[in-house]
This record gives structure tokens, sequence and C-alpha cells, in this order.
């Protein structure tokens, strides 16, 4: 404001001034200036002579004349005026929400679809839903933001340098960290040392001094943890209550099956304070590619055998109509019904669309056999499994495993509570750490009150 009102003065002293005074040499402006004294006489007489409406005509062509230079001036002063950077207003804006990942650093457009894009990596509509339950919304702050990871640690200990990609999750509220394959299926009755391991980097990772742990339960080798950040005033976890349910050989191993957490949340959002019960779910179902059917089945067991163990204010009539939310994360081990070439071929073209026609997840999903209820987010990364280790080349053993998305990140976003907050799916990627044959996949989501009218959901089939 400062620099426009300097540029107006300097343009209308300028203009006020004679542009042939101020190109001409000292000599020449005395010659000047003495002709018009000597004019000055004749010029008053003629002034004299002249009716007054001439002489406001006069006047009147001076100003406009006058007006016009000062135009003329302002524009070419303000022409190369460079435009003030957004950059200060995002970084204020993401230090204000803590979601420094996701402001944009593009040209998505005015402030206003900065901000309404503050949760994408791109410009998205306002609300999208398709036939496979796929909703993703632009959401504005503040708003709480729940973070959820899933991985298969394939029984190894991932280094700190492997796992650096969850410091990104920090920023975050709350966030699930749900592993699978954490140990091998040895009795024991101690953790195991990679358990160990695992605890001791998480703690790394994010430190008691900023990040507090509300639930930490193992089920074998599949294991879920909770943590909330301290100084977070959006979110609080009011009580928690965690179960298991063994999906193994005669539903007794826990070499499949699931953790679990029931969360009591307090959610602050605006001037508002709600409650949201959170269901949050780490899963390994059945393997191999031929047994969809079993994994359909594990999940309908774990949804039953989870109803008991729910906390008795909940509800007791089904598991998924009792709560607000849920968040269902894990090896799911749904494959793709193609070859191997085929597969492998799509996945290093990047045609992903193609592939996800052949996502055995999907078709169970619009058949109503397993996930009727839950959302996805758009795939747009490459299949997650199966890699050799410390490489990004797919299976190269004997088997020769198809590229699947075995890892996914699923969400029931809101219930039928007419003041029910709605979980909002922000982002959903992989991430490149190559010390498993699996990738992370990480799904992040803002937690905030129902704009919209719930989305029409496939019915689901009773088991």
């Amino acid at each position: 404001m400062h620099r426009l009102l300097l540029i107006s003065w300097l343009a209308a002293a300028g203009a006020l001034s004679s542009s042939d005074a101020a190109g001409s040499t000292p000599s020449s402006a005395a010659a000047a200036a003495a002709t018009a004294n000597a004019t000055a006489p004749a010029a008053a007489t003629t002034n004299a002579t002249q009716p007054p409406d001439a002489a406001n005509a006069t006047a009147t062509n001076k100003t406009a004349s006058l007006v016009t230079s000062l135009r003329n001036r302002f524009a070419n002063a303000t022409a190369n005026i460079t435009r003030p950077s957004l950059r200060p207003v995002r970084k204020k804006l993401a230090n204000l929400t803590g979601l420094h990942g996701f402001v944009s650093n593009k040209n998505n457009g005015s402030a206003a679809n900065r901000i309404k894009t503050i949760f994408a990596s791109a410009p998205v509509e306002n609300v999208t839903v398709n036939t496979t339950n796929t909703t993703i919304q632009a959401i504005a702050p503040p708003c709480a933001t729940v973070a959820c990871v899933t991985w298969n640690l394939a029984a190894t200990s991932p280094s700190s340098k492997d796992a650096k990609f969850l410091e990104r999750l920090r920023r975050h509220d709350l966030v699930c960290v749900c592993v699978q394959e954490l140990e091998d299926l040895k009795p024991r009755r101690q953790p195991g040392h990679r358990s160990e391991a695992w605890t001791a980097l998480l703690a790394e990772k994010f430190p008691a001094k900023t990040h507090s742990i509300v639930a930490d339960q193992s089920a074998g080798p599949v294991r879920l943890t909770i943590l909330q950040k301290r100084k977070s005033k959006l979110v609080k976890v009011e009580a928690c209550t965690c179960g298991d349910v063994a999906c193994g050989i005669g539903n007794v191993l826990r070499n499949k099956g699931c953790a679990a957490a029931f969360l009591d949340l307090k959610v602050r959002y605006d001037k508002m304070t709600g409650s949201a019960k959170l269901l949050v779910i780490s899963a390994h179902l059945a393997a191999h590619a031929h047994k969809a059917a079993d994994r359909d089945q594990d999940f309908h067991r774990i949804c039953r055998e989870l109803l008991p163990q729910m906390p008795s204010d909940w509800g007791a009539h089904d598991l998924l109509d009792c709560l607000d939310c849920c968040l269902f994360a894990g090896d799911l081990n749904y494959r793709l019904d193609l070859p191997r070439a085929e597969a492998e071929r799509g996945a290093i073209a990047g045609d992903y669309a193609a592939l996800l026609d052949y996502d055995q997840l999907k078709r169970r999903k619009a058949q109503g056999s397993a996930f009727a209820d839950f959302f996805e987010g758009a795939i747009n990364f490459a299949p997650t499994f199966k890699f050799d280790q410390r490489s990004a080349t797919y299976d190269s053993s004997k088997k020769m495993r198809t590229p699947s998305w075995t890892d996914r990140v699923l969400y029931i976003p809101r219930s039928s509570r007419k003041k029910s907050p709605e979980l909002t799916l922000a982002s959903y990627d992989s991430v490149d750490t190559r010390s498993s044959d699996h990738r992370p996949v990480i799904a992040t989501f803002a937690l905030r009150p129902r704009v919209s009218a719930p989305a029409p959901l496939v019915a689901r089939k009773r088991v």
C-alpha cells in the first residue's frame, strides 16, 4: 500500500512539470522562460477578451489532459511491478493448520482455491462419488487430521532411514500405524526382538515429548499402534478399548487376523465440540490369489468377533452400525486376476485404471460380498506387492507372483447419526521404501462436521 501511494505521488509530481522542460538544457529553459514572460500580457489580454464559456472549456481540456497524463504515467509506473508472492500466505496457513505437506506450491489459481485444495495434491471437484464407493472431497481448515499407514514388514526390522517417511506424519493430530508380519510365527511368551526394535523405532519417530501412545495392540505378527499429538487442541481420546481376532489355521492361530481399537473421541471444529466413535482395524487376511472367498470370510469373521469386544455403551446389534467412523487397513491380500506378464506390463506403464478393472477387492465390493460399506480413495500408485527386497523389481523368484494392490486403507466416513462427524479423505499414496517385499500405503483424513447428505452405499451382504 505504501509503495502504491509513493508511486502515485511521484506520478502526480511529474505530471505537473512540462515534459519538454524535463529534457531541455539550462540555456533553453531560460529562453523558454523569457519567451513566456514576453507573451504573458498578450495571453492575459486574449483570455480577458474571451467569453466565460470558452475560458471554462479551455480549463476543462487542460484538466482532462492532466488526468490522462496521470493515468498514463501511473500505468507505466505500475506495469513493471511484480505481483506479491503467495508463499508467505501459504507458509502462514500451513503453520496455523500444521499441514505443511499438503499446502500446494503449484499455481492452482486464487488463494480461495488454494485453501479449498489444502488437503489434496491436485484440484478436485467438491464431491465425487462413483459406483466403487470412492469419495474425495475438498475441505477447508480448521479441523482435526488423521493419518493411517499400513506396512507389511515381511519379518524384517526396517532401519531408521527406511522408516523416515513416518516423520512426516507427526503433524497430524492422530496417527494410526498398522503393521503385519512383524514377527515370525514361532510361539513365544515375550515379545520378540523385532517387536522390541519396532517399539524403539516408533519411539524415535514419535518422541514422547510430542506424542503419546493411546493404543498398542498385538495379535501375533499383526500390530496396531495409535499415537496422539500432545499439543493438539482439535481432537482428544477420551477412552480406548482394544480387541483382536484370530483368522489363521482353524481360526485359532494368529498368523492371520486383526488387532483393533475402539476410540471415543472428543472433536473440536471451529467453535463447536462434538464426539465421535472411531474404530481402527489393522488386519492381515488370507493369502494366495485363488482364495478371495476366504478373504471375504475373514472380513465377516472380524466384524462378528469384534462385536462382543466393543464398549457396551456403543451398542450391541451390528458392529458397523454402532460406530461413527471406521478405518480398516492392512495387507488384505486381494490380487489382480491377470497373468503375471500382463499385470507387470501395465504396472510399469502406469496404466493403473485398466489393471484395477481386474482387482478382486473392487469386484467383491461391487458384488456386496465384502467391504460393501467401505470407501477407498483413487489408486494412483503402482501395485505394492510383491517386490524383491531392496529392489524395485517385482517378484523374480520361482513363484513369479502377480503384482497386486494387496495393501489398502478403506474407511467408513460417517454414520447415520445426525451430528456424527465425518472422515474426509485428503490423500492416498504409497511410499517407495524397500526394506520389505511390500510398499507402505498412507491415507490421510480430516475429521470435520458433516457438510453433505450421506452418499448411497451398496447393500451389505450379511453372513
